[in-house]
């Protein structure tokens, strides 16, 4: 099963995964506009009916609205979700309008014996029962007509009559607590069937099983109707389908049912030609435990639309980019700058002219202001772009690891697919002597006997493998540029312009660096400025470069028709706190990297406050291309975020690891709170908590303000860890061995 750490949690409720403007899935009959379900379902929405929220699961977070406060006890029962303020809100789903009874495990905040919690629950804004809380544990049942439920997502609202404590020993509580809340049960209960939607693409076959809901957003549906050619049921004695549409804020409405197997059928659907229309989809069937996958089969699905103005028929979603985000069988270009810092990017705020080009990238693509590094150098970060999977399950941490050869990469994904693959490198650290060549075709390491070479000379190669492609078939390029990285050394101009005080030719170079890292006596605010000012100019050198490689594209009629993506690593530290280059520790100048991605014939850029991480790569354009998302990987497909419904349901988390020269840590980023622990000489095991939205930089350590925030991402890390699928084993290299493998890595700085 795919890790659950970021996407909603089947608990009561499994909201959205992604809903998708199904434009990429079209095909024109004439005035019609047909939409095919089965290739549409890779960006699909998938609701599911559970039947308990456990408010200790970090998880559950997921559900709840606003009014909401972690309280991290000590763990397991202690650790309850505070309802605070004047009121909060949950969400849960049902497919069936049924009298509901919610019981709620719960405990009212001790206000004193002159004052009592009253809460009055509302289910969609209908009151449904008011109680008095005593102090201590307790359960409350609220009774919920089915009037007042909707098939669908469900709404409960708590109104407290109390959430202050006057007492001035509580004068110092962040939070005005009203009532904590450990566990909720909901009965009748649902057979949580663990089956998942699935499809066949070749059969053009489409399973929802019992007790999930899948939603659709198709473009201006006009004189629509939805219709399959066949419908069976496996698993189960009896079923239905259930059919609804939603245009806009209007009210979702029925728009048909079938019951039991069926022939070819049609429901019309209602729909409006200037606005998206949400087709839901729902199979519901008896309550007896399933014996294997239990649901619906659907052959054909489809949604045809006759549109008043055929000629009119353009795609409406939420912006330009989200209209074409899925354009099956586009060129794909992941472009990674070795060592590149997010902070001193333009696009993301520096002050200094490094990234023109960049900067002119991003204004016609997706920029992600908060992107993580999985870690802080470059062996297990590769793999984890390349697999989807986090270093302690791909298992490529230190430095005799390699990739394992049972480990699918995107490469490899793409290949299948029928694309041309390349990739072109300049760093060891990720070459073909540690696996990362699977599934390339053609995989080299750019320059004599795998030394560095700037990365103009990268370029041309791959634009020579590019001119020798089959026109027919699309291509996947994959670039890793090294210039940032150390050594800084950059072009006669750019150091002109971006370091023009900077008179010592060699302070740049790997031994100069490597000694400041070995004697930090030696070190001194104008070597730190010297040395920045060097590192911008590979920057900007490698600015350039990266520009050139889009005016290529551009000049052989390739730009609009690729996904191109921007990304780095790792960042480098220049002394931010108190050490130099990567890989040693788990601090922004570390672990925050650019992430920017253009979709095919994009024109208009946006900025995504969301966290994300480089496990993230893979399922994302294995989603724009049109291929499944594998099951079994962390990443989770950005193109969610694109969508209003996407973005309200993402999880702002992050985990970051290192294991490398007895140097292992961990990080976890919840939101505005990151937590880093790791063992390193003079901070033994104390972790250390950043508020990341006054803290940008992570000088303030909170942990002595707030040590019960650090002790739930402490707890948050814990349960993620133990949640991990098994890993796989890392063949074991020798570097030392390998002459030229080990004058490559010396060359930057990894070995002396």
């Amino acid at each position: 099963m795919k890790r659950v750490d970021r996407r909603l949690t089947p608990i009561l409720a499994t909201a959205a995964i992604l809903v998708i403007s199904a434009s990429g899935c079209e095909r024109d009959r004439g005035p019609e506009r047909v939409v095919d379900l089965v290739d549409a379902f890779a960006g699909a929405r998938v609701s599911r009916e559970v039947d308990v929220i456990d408010f200790g699961d970090p998880d559950s977070k997921l559900f709840l609205g606003s009014g909401w406060a972690i309280n991290n006890g000590k763990g397991g029962a202690g650790v309850r979700t505070w309802g605070v303020g004047e009121q909060s809100e949950l969400m849960f789903f049902r497919l069936r309008r049924e009298d509901l009874i919610l019981t709620f495990h719960c405990a009212s905040f001790a206000f004193g014996h002159d004052r009592v919690q009253r809460v009055s629950f509302l289910v969609n804004g209908h009151p449904v029962k008011v109680v008095k809380l005593r102090n201590g544990p307790q359960e409350v049942s609220v009774e919920v007509p089915a009037a007042v439920l909707r098939s669908g997502e469900n709404f409960v609202t708590m109104e407290y009559a109390e959430s202050r404590n006057r007492d001035v020993r509580f004068s110092k509580k962040a939070e005005d607590r009203a009532v904590a809340f450990s566990m909720l049960h909901a009965r009748p209960k649902v057979v949580v069937n663990e089956a998942l939607p699935s499809v066949e693409i070749a059969a053009s076959r489409f399973f929802i099983p019992l007790g999930t809901r899948v939603d659709f957003l198709i473009d201006s549906v006009d004189h629509g109707e939805f219709s399959a050619d066949d419908l069976s049921i496996i698993g189960a004695d009896r079923a239905r389908l259930l059919v609804s549409s939603q245009v806009g804020d209007a009210r979702e409405s029925v728009a048909g049912e079938i019951n039991g197997e069926r022939g070819r059928f049609t429901i019309p659907v209602s729909g409006d030609s200037e606005a998206p229309v949400r087709l839901s989809l729902a199979a519901v069937g008896p309550r007896s435990p399933c014996k294997g996958p239990c649901g619906i089969v659907l052959t054909g699905p489809v949604v045809t639309s006759r549109a008043s103005d055929a000629n009119a028929a353009e795609p409406v979603a939420d912006s330009a980019i989200e209209e074409r985000f899925r354009l099956k069988q586009s060129n794909v270009v992941i472009y990674l700058i070795d060592a590149l810092r997010a902070d001193h990017l333009g696009c993301y705020g520096y002050h200094r002219p490094t990234s023109p080009r960049i900067d002119r990238f991003a204004k016609e693509a997706v920029l992600f202001e908060r992107a993580q590094a999985q870690t802080s150098w470059t062996r297990p970060s590769v793999a984890s772009v390349f697999t989807g999977l986090m270093p302690q399950v791909h298992q490529v941490n230190d430095e005799e690891d390699a990739l394992s050869d049972g480990v699918m990469t995107i490469a490899e994904y793409l290949l299948a697919a029928g694309y041309q693959t390349g990739g072109f490198i300049s760093n060891s650290n990720a070459g073909p002597k540690v696996g990362f060549g699977q599934g390339f075709e053609v995989f080299r390491h750019v320059g004599p006997r795998g030394e560095a070479v700037r990365s103009e000379v990268i370029n041309d190669a791959a634009e020579n493998w590019l001119d020798a492609l089959e026109e027919d078939r699309p291509f996947f390029l994959w670039i890793h540029a090294v210039d940032p990285h150390a050594p800084y050394m950059p072009p006669d101009d750019l150091r002109a312009e971006f370091a023009p005080t900077v008179d010592d030719p060699e302070l740049g170079s790997i031994p100069r660096v490597m000694n400041l890292t070995l004697h930090p006596e030696t070190m001194s605010e104008q070597t730190i400025a010297d040395l920045v000012s060097l590192y911008d100019a590979e920057i900007a050198a490698n600015d350039r470069t990266f520009g050139a490689l889009i005016d290529g594209l551009r000049s052989r009629g390739l730009y609009d028709d690729t996904l191109i993506i921007l990304l780095s690593d790792h960042g480098e530290e220049f002394y931010d706190h108190g050490g130099w280059t990567h890989g040693k520790t788990l601090y922004a100048e570390q672990l925050d990297i650019p992430l920017i991605i253009r979709y095919p014939r994009s024109k208009e850029g946006r900025r995504l406050p969301q966290i994300v991480q480089h496990v993230d790569i893979l399922p994302t354009v294995l989603e724009a291309v049109g291929l499944p998302e594998p099951n079994d990987i962390e990443g989770i497909g950005l193109q969610r975020l694109l969508t209003v419904e996407g973005r309200e349901s993402w999880v702002d988390r992050a985990f970051s690891s290192l294991d490398l020269r007895g140097r292992t840590g961990t990080s976890v980023m919840d939101g505005r709170w990151k937590m880093i622990r790791f063992h390193l000489r003079g901070a033994g095991n104390l972790p250390m908590l950043f508020d990341k939205e006054a803290d940008r930089e992570e000088l303030s350590d909170l942990i002595a303000v707030l040590p019960d925030r650090a002790a739930s991402l402490m707890a948050l890390d814990r349960r993620f860890e133990a949640g991990l699928p098994s890993a796989f084993v890392a063949p074991v290299i020798d570097t030392a061995a390998d002459e030229e493998l080990h004058n490559a890595l010396k060359a930057l700085g990894y070995v002396q």
